[in-house]
């Protein structure tokens, strides 16, 4: 059985990043892994699974020790303020190439970037790659001006079937009277919206419908102040705030108990979708806005939005409708997940073959 480095952004408590990590390991079973993995791992070591810690020389290690690298599904190589994360993640392409070892990236993210630097670096780093498959049409774009063929596929996490969370999850939402509404912030740069405006925008929702408020998220930390934030600013008998850490089948199976959702960040817009409930999102990036739009939320609401009131009105109105649209483009974009894992199984058994 064969070797695989795997390496991504797990193991920092993040919902988005952990439930992708359980993907790629599903797309891995028939190899060994050794997974590069943060201080806090949301899987067990086993025969099959080794957990490394994160660092440059455990990743050199790894990799010259194994058959082949993945570069794991994730908004890896891009670039907002600071570029280190990403010249961190093409390390492993890097030593990949530079050692010879077969490797791909899947499930990515590319771009946008904002300097020239980064841009060399990420098609150096990736040129030689037996495939990349990229989550959305933007990506691809970026990938194509900077050399790279790539393949169209999905968001990995389309591929999951969330089940209804832990005995003690369920029963504190199912405590909370209908319609839930759950609401997954995201604390992010200036783009974000504020918490006093999301809370506007919440009691508007919450006084509209009579329903109640789940507050999940998806990150540990500034989202569990976003979230605290708002909460204080809504009536606390209408809110139920869970707090971190939060494990990524209690968060993506949240949403199977609720009939609306606000989301903010991007795995909390594609949980909404495999729940198959409406969304309102509140973007705090393009890659949130591209991907709402692709699966039938086209509905948003921005930062300070001045028509966020009748924008909240026509999103209730017109619920059924969307749920109806999610739920067939949901489905195309499962079958899009679906390129990556059929080319991951060929990775897989093209090492086997040539052992």
């Amino acid at each position: 059985m064969k070797k695989l480095t795997l390496w991504g952004y797990y193991g920092f408590g993040n919902v988005g990043d952990e439930a992708l990590l359980d993907v790629c390991l599903s797309l891995m079973k028939d190899a060994k892994v050794d997974l590069l993995c943060g201080p806090a791992p949301s899987v067990r070591a086993s025969e099959k699974l080794s957990i490394v810690p994160r660092s440059p020389e455990n990743l050199y290690k790894s990799i010259r020790s194994s058959d082949g690298f993945v570069l794991g599904a994730g908004g890896l190589i891009h670039e907002r303020a600071k570029p280190l994360g990403t010249y961190y993640h093409l390390l492993g392409p890097f030593i990949s190439k530079y050692s010879r070892k077969p490797y791909c990236a899947i499930g990515q993210q590319i771009g946008p970037f904002q300097r020239n630097l980064t841009k060399m670096l990420a098609k150096k780093a990736l040129e030689r790659a037996r495939f990349i498959t990229v989550r959305d049409n933007a990506s691809q774009v970026e990938a194509s001006f900077l050399g790279l063929n790539t393949t169209l596929s999905a968001d990995l996490a389309f591929l999951l079937n969330p089940e209804d969370p832990s005995v003690e999850v369920k029963k504190a939402i199912e405590s909370m009277p209908k319609p839930r509404i759950i609401f997954a912030p995201a604390s992010y740069m200036e783009e974000t919206p504020s918490p006093e405006f999301c809370a506007k925008v919440l009691g508007k929702i919450i006084s509209l419908t009579g329903g109640s408020l789940i507050i999940i998220p998806f990150f540990p930390g500034k989202d569990d102040e976003f979230g605290e934030k708002a909460e204080s600013l809504l009536p606390p008998e209408k809110v139920l705030r869970l707090k971190s850490p939060v494990d990524w089948r209690d968060a993506f199976g949240a949403f199977n108990l609720c009939d609306f959702s606000v989301p903010m960040r991007l795995h909390s817009v594609i949980a909404s979708s495999l729940a198959c409930i409406p969304a309102l999102p509140m973007p705090y990036f393009q890659k949130v806005r591209s991907i709402s739009s692709e699966i039938g939320y086209n509905t948003m609401i921005e930062k300070d939005d001045p028509s966020w009131e009748q924008k909240c009105l026509s999103f209730l109105s017109s619920s059924q409708n969307i749920c109806q649209q999610t739920a067939l483009l949901a489905k195309d974009m499962r079958n899009r997940a679906k390129v990556t894992a059929k080319l991951m199984e060929d990775f897989i058994g093209d090492l086997e073959r040539t052992a």
